[in-house]
Protein backbone atom coordinates (compact mmCIF):
# COMPACT_ATOMS: atom_id res chain seq x y z
CA UNK A 1 0.00 0.00 0.00
CA UNK A 2 1.19 3.55 -0.75
CA UNK A 3 2.52 5.35 2.33
CA UNK A 4 4.81 8.06 3.69
CA UNK A 5 6.17 10.58 1.14
CA UNK A 6 4.34 8.95 -1.78
CA UNK A 7 1.03 9.09 0.09
CA UNK A 8 1.60 12.75 0.96
CA UNK A 9 2.28 13.50 -2.70
CA UNK A 10 -0.91 11.72 -3.79
CA UNK A 11 -2.96 13.45 -1.08
CA UNK A 12 -1.60 16.83 -2.25
CA UNK A 13 0.34 17.63 0.93
CA UNK A 14 3.60 19.55 0.68
CA UNK A 15 6.22 19.43 -2.03
CA UNK A 16 8.12 16.28 -1.12
CA UNK A 17 8.86 14.96 -4.63
CA UNK A 18 9.91 11.51 -3.38
CA UNK A 19 12.74 9.78 -5.22
CA UNK A 20 11.23 6.38 -4.47
CA UNK A 21 7.74 4.95 -4.29
CA UNK A 22 7.09 4.50 -0.58
CA UNK A 23 5.14 1.38 0.31
CA UNK A 24 4.01 -0.10 3.58
CA UNK A 25 4.31 -3.87 3.86
CA UNK A 26 4.21 -6.45 6.60
CA UNK A 27 5.09 -10.08 6.91
CA UNK A 28 7.75 -11.77 4.81
CA UNK A 29 6.97 -9.95 1.59
CA UNK A 30 10.25 -9.38 -0.26
CA UNK A 31 10.38 -6.48 -2.69
CA UNK A 32 13.69 -6.01 -4.44
CA UNK A 33 12.95 -3.17 -6.86
CA UNK A 34 15.45 -0.37 -6.19
CA UNK A 35 12.79 2.24 -6.95
CA UNK A 36 10.84 1.22 -3.85
CA UNK A 37 11.23 2.32 -0.24
CA UNK A 38 9.53 -0.37 1.84
CA UNK A 39 8.38 0.47 5.36
CA UNK A 40 7.55 -2.48 7.62
CA UNK A 41 4.50 -1.45 9.61
CA UNK A 42 1.38 -3.11 10.85
CA UNK A 43 -1.62 -0.92 10.07
CA UNK A 44 -5.14 -0.94 11.41
CA UNK A 45 -8.04 -0.89 8.92
CA UNK A 46 -8.82 2.69 10.02
CA UNK A 47 -5.35 3.75 8.77
CA UNK A 48 -6.10 2.77 5.17
CA UNK A 49 -8.34 4.10 2.44
CA UNK A 50 -8.98 3.04 -1.13
CA UNK A 51 -7.78 5.21 -3.99
CA UNK A 52 -9.41 3.26 -6.77
CA UNK A 53 -7.09 0.45 -7.81
CA UNK A 54 -4.73 0.73 -4.85
CA UNK A 55 -4.76 1.41 -1.12
CA UNK A 56 -3.13 4.38 0.53
CA UNK A 57 -2.62 5.44 4.13
CA UNK A 58 -5.20 7.92 5.36
CA UNK A 59 -4.22 11.58 5.57
CA UNK A 60 -3.83 11.42 9.37
CA UNK A 61 -1.76 8.23 9.24
CA UNK A 62 0.38 9.74 6.47
CA UNK A 63 1.17 12.78 8.63
CA UNK A 64 1.99 10.59 11.64
CA UNK A 65 4.30 8.39 9.53
CA UNK A 66 6.11 11.45 8.21
CA UNK A 67 6.41 12.92 11.72
CA UNK A 68 8.04 9.67 12.84
CA UNK A 69 10.37 9.65 9.85
CA UNK A 70 13.27 11.76 8.73
CA UNK A 71 11.65 14.78 7.09
CA UNK A 72 12.53 18.21 8.43
CA UNK A 73 10.19 20.11 10.73
CA UNK A 74 9.76 22.81 8.08
CA UNK A 75 8.64 20.18 5.57
CA UNK A 76 6.30 18.60 8.11
CA UNK A 77 4.85 22.06 8.84
CA UNK A 78 4.11 22.44 5.12
CA UNK A 79 2.54 18.98 4.89
CA UNK A 80 0.28 19.61 7.89
CA UNK A 81 -0.59 23.12 6.69
CA UNK A 82 -1.66 21.78 3.30
CA UNK A 83 -3.59 18.87 4.83
CA UNK A 84 -5.55 21.23 7.08
CA UNK A 85 -6.02 23.92 4.40
CA UNK A 86 -7.59 21.55 1.87
CA UNK A 87 -9.79 19.96 4.53
CA UNK A 88 -8.29 16.47 4.48
CA UNK A 89 -7.15 16.59 8.11
CA UNK A 90 -9.05 17.87 11.11
CA UNK A 91 -6.51 19.53 13.45
CA UNK A 92 -8.18 18.15 16.59
CA UNK A 93 -8.27 14.61 15.22
CA UNK A 94 -4.60 14.83 14.23
CA UNK A 95 -3.65 16.21 17.64
CA UNK A 96 -5.57 13.42 19.37
CA UNK A 97 -4.01 10.67 17.22
CA UNK A 98 -0.53 12.14 17.71
CA UNK A 99 -1.06 11.97 21.47
CA UNK A 100 -1.29 8.19 21.15
CA UNK A 101 2.06 8.04 19.39
CA UNK A 102 5.61 8.57 20.64
CA UNK A 103 6.59 11.79 22.43
CA UNK A 104 8.69 12.83 19.43
CA UNK A 105 5.80 12.41 16.99
CA UNK A 106 3.39 14.23 19.31
CA UNK A 107 5.80 17.13 19.73
CA UNK A 108 6.49 17.43 16.00
CA UNK A 109 2.79 17.34 15.14
CA UNK A 110 1.99 19.93 17.80
CA UNK A 111 4.68 22.23 16.37
CA UNK A 112 3.32 21.74 12.85
CA UNK A 113 -0.24 22.46 13.96
CA UNK A 114 0.84 25.63 15.76
CA UNK A 115 2.67 26.76 12.61
CA UNK A 116 -0.49 26.52 10.51
CA UNK A 117 -2.87 28.31 12.87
Amino acid sequence: MISHQSAAELHGFGHLHPQFVHLCAFGDLRLTDTRLAVHRLRLEPRDVESAGTFNITTPVRTVLDLAAGGISQITLDEVVGDAVAIGRVDPQALYSEAGSSTDRVAERVELALSACS
